[in-house]
């Protein structure tokens, strides 16, 4: 029997992940030519910051130190913006240096820059001068692109104004982003679907262009303030028949039915409010009723103030403020109409599971208005003449 060798160990494979990511990461920052590398930036910031800071603050004074830095000290200033222990007077004269010693490395830092700190005014200013100043190929951007940031960065509103221009290009944001060199997972790109979503939601190819997964993936972690504002951009602008399905079951899930619980709607128009409720109604009597009497009842919707609806008997109260109307699931029902008052009063607290649908068939009713019904092929134009003057509050006619 062979004894094992007490000598042999299992082998064992070690591999630094932690390490691996943040070597990566300094490559990503730092993988430019002639750029520092990061032993360098920490041996030479520190110095470097000191005699800047120590500067008197004379551009021609800045100027000529500007003059005498070597590229190493213009790449290690242009990659470690901004400088938050820093004050306001030393970060104006470090971009005063960075201008007067432009390389194309301090272009590329600050469009990275502008990434993750679009607010930045320094680095606002900084790619407007990049784009007076550089050659048609920076960033490899398509012509075209490349005019219109060169506009946007001359003028005021940079961020609302790349918004308007990549949403007005209408296709999909992520193909536009990539031609606009914007990183989808920066900060900049999350401010650009803010303005690009309270902008160009009320438009009709929006949700159709950009998908409504992605939309609702961007909707569902806007602060609620904010959500609520462009729900309101997009529900004003567009009839409730035309809302999407899916957009409106986040809407409901984040403000609530509004027939339940209007908390969160205090600050959205009434108008807006009552919109979303006739979509409500249109989805119950969808579910309720067969293709034939939904077509029929969905073109009165916006005149619906409130919609009752039992599924043992299967039976709708449609109101419509001075009358009600009953229609019953099973087809051969004929449907019953009531003045409103009466029907609170008498019928309403009949409406329960269970209930006999008898019971809810009252025509000796003194608030008793019609009964009709739906006779094969000409039951439409019949009720409509009702409907109308119903509506008109007439409910004589004969």
């Amino acid at each position: 029997m062979t004894m094992p060798n007490p000598y042999v160990f299992p082998s064992f494979n070690f591999y630094p992940k932690r390490l691996n990511e943040e070597s990566q990461r300094i490559y990503q920052k730092y993988k430019d030519a002639d750029i520092a590398t990061p032993k360098q930036i920490m041996r030479k910031l520190p110095d470097l910051l000191d005699k800047i800071r120590k500067l008197k603050n004379d551009q021609e004074i800045i100027i000529n130190f500007a003059n005498k830095l070597k590229p190493i000290d213009i790449n290690i200033l242009s990659s470690e913006y901004p400088y938050e222990s820093e004050d306001e007077v030393t970060v104006k004269k470090i971009i005063l240096i960075l201008n007067v010693k432009y390389t194309r490395v301090v272009g590329k830092r600050f469009w990275s820059h502008f990434q993750h700190i679009p607010d930045d005014q320094e680095v606002q200013n900084m790619l407007g001068y990049c784009f007076n100043n550089e050659s048609d190929d920076f960033l490899a951007l398509k012509q075209k692109v490349r005019q219109v940031y060169t506009n946007i960065f001359n003028h005021e509103k940079v961020i609302l104004n790349i918004a308007i221009a990549v949403g007005a290009i209408k296709q999909p944001l992520l193909e536009t982003f990539a031609d606009w060199r914007i990183d989808q997972e920066s900060r900049l790109a999350e401010k650009l679907w803010s303005y690009i979503l309270f902008r160009y939601m009320r438009e009709s190819w929006f949700i159709t262009t950009q998908g409504a997964d992605l939309i609702e993936e961007k909707l569902e972690y806007m602060p609620l303030s904010f959500y609520k504002q462009v729900m309101e951009q997009y529900l004003s602008a567009n009839n409730f028949d035309d809302y999407n399905d899916q957009i409106m079951k986040q809407l409901i899930s984040r403000l609530r039915d509004p027939r339940e619980d209007k908390t969160q709607w205090h600050d959205m128009k009434e108008t807006t409010i009552s919109s979303v409720i006739s979509w409500l109604h249109k989805h119950e009597l969808f579910e309720f009723l067969d293709y034939d009497r939904f077509d029929y009842w969905k073109k009165y919707l916006r005149y619906i103030s409130k919609l009752e609806v039992i599924e043992s008997p299967p039976v709708a109260a449609m109101y419509f403020d001075e009358f009600v109307v009953l229609e019953f699931g099973e087809i051969g029902n004929a449907v019953y109409f009531y003045e409103t008052a009466g029907f609170d009063k008498h019928i309403a607290p009949k409406l329960i599971s269970k209930v006999y649908e008898s019971t809810l068939k009252d025509p000796d009713a003194h608030f008793f208005i019609r009964k009709l019904s739906h006779t094969k092929g000409t039951w439409h134009s019949r009720f409509d003449r009702y409907m109308t003057n119903y509506l008109n509050g007439n409910f004589n006619i004969r």
